[in-house]
């Protein structure tokens, strides 16, 4: 027996569809692209979880980063989180999260059950 039925699968296509066409959902693909096709920006995701990496590693054996390495990893840190594409794609992931949020409360209000809650994993015995 299928769990979804065609009737409902089409209803959810019409329904991604409409997020989709949304400017937050439009401006949030925007910026993801635009991230991601930042080569010097790629980089620097690369590098700091090269660094961040090795800073686990490190410490797993009782020791750290060099002094160097340290002032790499938020020099790094800071080129990123400065950036104008992730400052836009983070803005836009904020805009995108509160439009989610509100369609769950939609959902929630017309199911009874919150429907976010009831459609994420669950993990181990008791949730």
């Amino acid at each position: 027996m299928a769990l979804l039925t065609e009737q409902c699968s089409q209803s959810l296509a019409a329904f991604a569809e409409s997020i989709q066409n949304t400017e937050t959902w439009q401006e949030w693909s925007q910026a993801q692209q635009a991230l991601e096709g930042d080569a010097a920006l790629m980089l620097f995701f690369t590098r700091y979880k090269e660094l961040s990496v090795a800073m686990q590693n490190t410490k797993a054996q009782g020791g750290g980063l060099s002094g160097e390495q340290m002032a790499e990893l938020a020099q790094v840190r800071d080129g990123i989180l400065t950036h104008p594409l992730y400052i836009r794609r983070e803005e836009a992931s904020e805009q995108l999260t509160r439009l989610l949020q509100g369609m769950n409360s939609l959902l929630t209000k017309r199911l009874g059950v919150d429907f976010a809650a009831m459609a994420a994993p669950r993990s181990g015995c008791c949730g």
